[in-house]
């Protein structure tokens, strides 16, 4: 795999239609998905028109086209990574939600997140900020943080008034925190 050099601080690794964000064209962030342009166009067209919108406002091109359980990017690249995974497990393929969001798949969820989660903090810079939103419907909170190096620094977990519940949590890479152990012990 080619290792891209960016000057660039941001990284959004998983930025399908960019829903969250309020500049949808920060010139400061990578945004990647795993999805082609096209695809993401022909997806964004479906949605749009099962919402009965037009198809063409909103739709904004990839940075890059690349796969976040393998990143190509050099190590501490980025200050801040956003990280907005597929998080279901039980999706039909014509789903409008699959088409927005994707899905993983049953038997390999854990090892595909536990490599996101080993890239993600391997492009994140020193003092860098990784932040991860999950809704817990079909794999809890729980779960998808212990695969990650660190516990996070802090989250918020939210309910929508269902069974399930979206979260977001922060993690920051410390030069001290290489390891879940050493995280929680930061000195004053």
């Amino acid at each position: 795999m080619q290792v891209l050099e960016t000057d660039t601080p941001i990284l959004d690794a998983t930025s399908s239609f960019r829903r969250m964000w309020k500049d949808k064209s920060n010139s400061a962030t990578v945004f990647m998905d795993v999805r082609s342009n096209s695809q993401i166009h022909s997806d964004w067209s479906a949605c749009m028109v099962q919402k009965s919108r037009d198809t063409n406002i909103g739709f904004r091109k990839l940075t890059i086209q690349a796969d976040f359980s393998h990143l190509p990017f050099k190590d501490e690249a980025f200050y801040h990574v956003n990280f907005d995974p597929p998080q279901l497990i039980h999706l039909g393929k014509t789903s409008i939600y699959y088409k927005q969001y994707g899905a993983l798949e049953a038997d390999t969820w854990r090892f595909t997140l536990k490599q996101a989660a080993k890239e993600l903090w391997r492009v994140l810079a020193v003092n860098g900020t990784l932040n991860v939103k999950w809704s817990d419907r079909d794999i809890s909170d729980d779960d998808v943080l212990r695969l990650f190096p660190v516990e996070p620094l802090y989250g918020q977990e939210g309910a929508h008034g269902t069974s399930s519940k979206t979260s977001w949590f922060s993690f920051v890479k410390l030069a001290s925190n290489g390891d879940r152990e050493s995280s929680s012990k930061v000195k004053v």
